[in-house]
């Protein structure tokens, strides 16, 4: 997914799937980099995921975001 609008479309369609529950780990940074493992519950369905950040300084927007799935926990 590149850009605003299909990243939007990426999380709308995650947040359709049903009563969605992330939680978050706790965040590593490093410079202009973060990274945070989030466990969602989509309704009774837990999978694992890795979100990766890097942050344009000057903007303080995010410039990319790599996210890894490991499947059902």
């Amino acid at each position: 997914y590149v850009g605003d609008a299909k990243v939007a479309e990426f999380y709308a369609g995650v947040f359709s799937m049903g009563a969605a529950s992330p939680v978050p780990g706790p965040v590593v940074v490093d410079g202009n980099r973060a990274a945070v493992e989030i466990v969602l519950d989509l309704g009774g369905t837990v999978s694992w995921y890795g979100d990766f950040f890097t942050i344009d300084v000057d903007t303080k927007r995010i410039q990319r975001l790599v996210i890894y799935t490991g499947g059902p926990a």
